[in-house]
């Protein structure tokens, strides 16, 4: 059994967190810039399609500690770089969704196949 998730930390919380993480990666980012005989110039763009709340809230705990969107991406995928996988996990199921997995496992669900066949299903019951 999983153990109850972390409480919500407040927003100041969270920022100095960042702000701690920040200064590290920019001692990183000055370390490996000394080290290169050139810097590389930032040429190629990327988009990505958000949630425009989530990106209004991001953009608000981000610029609490001085960075933007776009500075925190250019710092995620450096990492990704740097440490050859995601500086976080992104498959951290719950308890429902593991439950789930286990009972697809075991054999224990019933497949309906094409999705027009569920309620079918569902009404047979």
């Amino acid at each position: 059994m999983r153990p109850d998730p972390a409480p919500v930390q407040p927003l100041w919380a969270v920022c100095t967190v960042l702000q701690s993480g920040l200064a590290r990666e920019r001692a990183t980012m000055a370390a490996h810039a000394k080290e290169k005989a050139r810097p590389v110039p930032r040429t190629k763009s990327v988009r990505a399609q958000v949630d425009p709340g989530v990106k209004l809230e991001a953009e608000a705990v981000l610029g609490a500690v001085g960075l933007s969107l776009s500075d925190a991406f250019r710092l995620m995928l450096e990492r990704v770089v740097a440490e050859g996988r995601l500086p976080f996990d992104p498959l951290d199921p719950n308890d429902e969704t593991i439950a789930a997995l286990r009972a697809d496992l075991a054999g224990d669900v019933i497949h309906v196949g094409d999705p027009s066949n569920l309620l079918a299903v569902l009404d047979a019951d």
